[in-house]
């Protein structure tokens, strides 16, 4: 079971709750994917995309039925993502085990991972308000692209995907100039 404080976390915009998180699982997370094949560099993204499920299925109450570990929970979120990002690949993942492995909690500076969440937060925050309301429906809200566009936002579904592809896009290539620079 998930621990109900945690649960408020994902619910939160608490920044504290989001970088102990961050150093808590991240390391062993990526690890448990580089060992099943997935390069470091998509499962950091990977790990990010697990963390915006999280705190949407913490916003739907779905979080509160969950009968595992955060961590097992996670990397089974996690092992699923990997599963469809090698498919469009068109590879295949490692079973090494379905035991999830002791990985050594021994992470990058928090400097740098504060670098990383200041960032990020930057890059959300001079986002256009169309892009921000378009993920924070489609990510937390759990809204579809038929429900957005019942909702009047949008002209239709083209436009919603379109918009969602274009949003996702500006914020990956932000995240990784700051990477590479």
């Amino acid at each position: 079971m998930i621990e109900s404080e945690v649960i408020l976390g994902f619910r939160s915009e608490d920044e504290a709750f989001y970088k102990n998180f961050y150093k808590t699982y991240r390391k062993d997370f990526v690890n448990f994917l580089i060992k099943r094949g997935i390069p470091e560099t998509e499962s950091v993204e990977i790990f990010h995309e697990c963390i915006i499920i999280l705190k949407r299925k913490a916003y739907l109450y779905e979080l509160d039925k969950v009968q595992v570990s955060l961590k097992t929970y996670l990397f089974a979120i996690g092992k699923n993502k990997a599963f469809d990002h090698l498919k469009k690949l068109q590879k295949s993942i490692i079973y090494l085990s379905d035991n999830l492995p002791e990985v050594e909690t021994d992470f990058t500076s928090e400097e740098n991972d504060q670098e990383l969440i200041q960032h990020i937060k930057d890059k959300i925050s001079v986002m256009g308000k169309a892009c921000k309301k378009l993920l924070i429906s489609f990510y937390l809200e759990g809204l579809t692209i038929k429900e957005m566009v019942k909702r009047g936002d949008y002209e239709n579904e083209n436009t919603v995907s379109a918009q969602k592809s274009r949003c996702l896009k500006q914020l990956r290539e932000s995240l990784t100039i700051q990477k590479n620079g």
